[in-house]
C-alpha cells in the first residue's frame, strides 16, 4: 500500500486529531464513508494530479 493510499484510508476512516473529542461534539457530517479498494485507487491519482493550484 502506498503512502497516498494510507492517507486516503486514514481520512475516510474519519479519525479525529483530538482523541479526547467526544463523538457527540463532532459535526454531524463528520462520519466514515465506505469506499471500495478500486475507488480508493482512483482517488490516488486525483489527489496527486488534480488537487493542486497551478498558480502556486
Amino acid at each position: 500500500m502506498s503512502l497516498d493510499e494510507e492517507i486516503i484510508e486514514y481520512k475516510i476512516d474519519n479519525v479525529p486529531q483530538n482523541t479526547e473529542m467526544l463523538t457527540e461534539s463532532l459535526e454531524e457530517h463528520f462520519s466514515s464513508i465506505k469506499l471500495t479498494k478500486n475507488e480508493i485507487n482512483n482517488l490516488v491519482p486525483f489527489k496527486g494530479n488534480s488537487l493542486r493550484d497551478i498558480n502556486m
